[in-house]
């Protein structure tokens, strides 16, 4: 009979489920103990090797010790579908709604093809930072993500096998937006003096269009019919001799 039948909570234990730690701990941080219920930082090789002991003792007394990860990479290789219908529920779940942004990160999981290293991937934190982390804490500058942003595309898109709408939609939407610089600017770095008003009147237009349609009086321009009268407010400023208010 297959399944879970367990209905003893003091019979001879058969067999249990782990989780060996890993580089997750890296994720913890003393704004977010008490949220995962930890009182302080675990020292990783030092609790590794305490799991070490507890899954040797659980053997020892004849326990079959098996790993999520071991369970997950099983299930995952019973058949193309279950792995292909895992990534993107995956994907889906973690909020990505860009259609480009969702086969590529497809794409990039898809290549793995030993199902733990994919579940590593997926579930583990690597010690360094990835580009992104890097770029939004400001330990590297926009040209120098920029950079490394257009190298990674273009090593992707010179696949033979890129769908061609992907592809046409890369060119259309964030290759020109890499070269001219506006490709993701950030707002808490010196960079963007070179944005007026930093990225607030751009992200105010986006909402007075998209929310013009529902509420006609924010498309109301000046004289000039080019600027959003609303927009006007933000680029408002008072002169220096006025005083205090």
């Amino acid at each position: 009979m297959s399944g879970i039948h367990v209905y003893s909570e003091i019979k001879p234990l058969k067999k249990v489920l782990l989780h060996r730690p890993g580089d997750e701990f890296l994720n913890l941080t003393p704004n977010t103990l008490e949220r995962l219920l930890f009182d302080d930082i675990p020292y990783l090789k030092k609790a590794q090797e305490e799991h070490d002991v507890f899954a040797g003792a659980l053997r020892a007394e004849g326990v079959e010790v098996v790993y999520l990860v071991d369970l997950a990479a099983e299930a995952l290789d019973t058949h193309p579908k279950v792995r292909e219908k895992f990534l993107k529920q995956f994907i889906k779940e973690g909020g990505v709604t860009s259609p480009i942004v969702f086969d590529l990160v497809f794409n990039y999981l898809n290549q793995f093809k030993d199902n733990r290293e994919l579940y590593n991937e997926i579930f583990r934190t690597k010690k360094d930072l990835c580009l992104y982390e890097k770029y939004i804490t400001n330990k590297i500058d926009c040209d120098e993500f920029r950079k490394e942003i257009n190298k990674l595309l273009e090593s992707l898109f010179s696949d033979e096998n890129i769908k061609q709408n992907l592809l046409d939609e890369y060119n259309l939407e964030v290759k020109e937006r890499i070269e001219n610089g506006t490709f993701l600017p950030r707002i808490t770095t010196t960079d963007n003096g070179k944005y007026p008003y930093q990225l607030n009147k751009s992200e105010l237009i986006k909402i007075i269009e998209n929310q013009g349609k529902y509420y006609p009086f924010l498309l109301n321009k000046l004289n000039d019919n080019k600027t959003y009268k609303i927009v006007k407010l933000l680029e408002f400023r008072i002169p220096y001799y006025v005083g205090p208010l």
